[in-house]
């Protein structure tokens, strides 16, 4: 593993990611506050399908490609590689355009008899135009991953995002008031644009940088690629049908439950559309590195490296731990506030705070998840994440119609901490690691409340106001305080925070710094 590329990837994934996740999120509570919950109840309604749809279009390619050509790299064979991307573009058309076909003419039976909303058709027809667009682009990404080129996937979403935001107002400015047939398909079709355009960039780029090397065919190699890209899209058709099923499963038991169309649409839409995108808000940090373990695990294994992977994975883990418990404590602190500045939505604000302690194994899923695809053990991932959907959809269908919303946050409760402890679990027995339930845990959630409880308390006394410039402060000075803590200590969170910042000081240029001491695997 080069650590000065993987940590400079890093960086620059995380400021970047931050950049376009802020803005992004920013975007997404204007879109919310304009259109409404039950417009956004109907997007993600519309969403359950674009899901399936894409896992289709992309039938495991991403993957494919990242891993394969990982392998080509690590035995010097630039050629193969190459080879490899030919066939994955091919492979990506021929899933692609087939994804179209379906939804496109199938939109009216889907919208009508499956997400019992006509209303839905149009945006099923305009998200079909970018399935093909989507597919070759998930290809080629995963080849730069491989590369650890990571500069032109972030050009290419910074060029995404960009168009999203400017085709949706320039949509939105021709769509009727509080029509949500139309609201709704202006969402989807800035989504559309710019789909096809980040593509069509992403494979210029892709041409422009290996214009000079020669495609070297290798025995097997098309095989090998539908092999590996089938074998994960087969287990992923079975989860994201699953998934498509709860999702649709959902606004039912709502109205069975005693809620009108709109009013479980709505219900719908505060949670998936406006608290869940909070609650990710901060893991952007931890999926600029999940994408990129991928081909370090990949490499490591392919070269024998057990020690470099038992190290990445236990760092990995706890600098996870570190980061997520601070940031539910800091959600179950100042939840309430957080939703206020916000939403104009007044039930954002307890469902923020009641959905913040799932932090945690969200976000250690999502980098266990990362390291496991790294290793191998794809279709282990899907095993799981399979399970707590069929899990899901037991619990969804037995709840929901006797508690409605908050049913359905049991649910979640239920089907994330079961996904996160069987994919830790599973990453610490292959990985050779282990962690302490009170070192790693019990101490970090308890000085990261603290530090939120004890800023919260001081700041109201020291200034009164409530604004999002008090909120700030608070946030701010809960970090300062968990820092002096950590600082004071000297115990596995400040050997974990030293490792961080000295990695980050060796990538400096011109740097002198001493070498700081490295975390104790033990």
């Amino acid at each position: 593993m080069n650590k000065n590329k993987f940590f400079q990837n890093a960086l620059m994934l995380v400021f970047s990611t931050f950049a376009m996740r802020l803005v992004f999120t920013a975007f997404r509570v204007v879109i919310s506050n304009k259109v409404g919950a039950e417009c956004m109840g109907l997007f993600q309604l519309t969403f359950a399908v674009y899901n399936i749809s894409v896992t289709f279009a992309t039938s495991g390619i991403n993957f494919a490609t990242t891993r394969l050509v990982t392998q080509a790299l690590s035995k010097s064979k630039l050629g193969a590689a190459k080879k490899v991307m030919s066939l994955a573009v091919v492979y990506s058309l021929v899933f692609g355009f087939a994804a179209f076909f379906a939804v496109f003419f199938l939109a009216e039976p889907i919208g009508v008899n499956l997400l019992c909303d006509v209303r839905s058709v149009l945006s099923l027809k305009t998200f079909a135009i970018s399935l093909p667009f989507i597919s070759v682009s998930s290809a080629v990404s995963g080849y730069f991953y491989a590369t650890r080129k990571v500069g032109a996937t972030l050009a290419s979403r910074a060029f995404e995002q960009g168009i999203q935001i400017v085709s949706f107002f320039a949509i939105m400015h021709f769509v009727p008031a509080q029509n949500i047939e139309l609201s709704c398909c202006a969402i989807v079709a800035s989504s559309a644009v710019s789909e096809i355009l980040s593509a069509v960039f992403l494979m210029v780029k892709f041409c422009f940088d290996n214009r000079r090397i020669k495609s070297q065919k290798q025995k097997g190699m098309a095989k090998n690629l539908c092999a590996v890209a089938l074998s994960s899209a087969l287990a992923a058709y079975l989860k994201s049908g699953l998934q498509t099923v709860e999702n649709i499963l959902i606004p039912i038991g709502f109205r069975k439950y005693g809620a009108s169309a709109s009013d479980a649409l709505a219900g719908y839409g505060i949670l998936c559309s406006m608290v869940m995108p909070v609650i990710f808000f901060p893991s952007f940090v931890l999926s600029s590195f999940s994408m990129l373990l991928i081909p370090e695990f990949t490499e490591a294994q392919t070269l024998n490296k057990k020690a470099d992977i038992r190290s990445a994975a236990m760092i990995s883990v706890r600098l996870t731990l570190l980061f997520s418990l601070f940031v539910s404590a800091i959600f179950i602190v100042f939840g309430q506030q957080i939703g206020g500045a916000l939403y104009s939505e007044e039930r954002a604000g307890p469902l923020i705070k009641i959905m913040a302690p799932l932090i945690p194994f969200m976000y250690l899923d999502s980098i266990a998840d990362g390291m496991l695809k790294g290793l191998g053990e794809y279709n282990r991932v899907i095993k799981y994440s399979t399970i707590d959907t069929v899990l899901s959809i037991a619990l969804i269908y037995f709840l929901l119609p006797k508690m409605g919303l908050y049913g359905y946050v049991v649910v979640i409760y239920v089907s994330t901490i079961l996904n996160a402890f069987l994919s830790i679990r599973r990453l610490l027995k292959v990985s050779g690691n282990r962690i302490s339930f009170f070192s790693d845990i019990v101490v970090p959630f308890a000085s990261s409340l603290f530090s939120g409880v004890t800023a919260k308390s001081l700041s109201k006394a020291l200034f009164t106001q409530k604004n999002t410039v008090g909120l700030i402060i608070m946030i701010c000075f809960s970090v300062c305080l968990l820092a002096v803590f950590i600082f004071v200590s000297h115990g596995k969170m400040y050997d974990t925070v030293m490792y961080a910042l000295s990695t980050v000081k060796a990538l400096l240029p011109k740097s002198n710094f001493k070498k700081l001491r490295r975390i104790n695997n033990n």
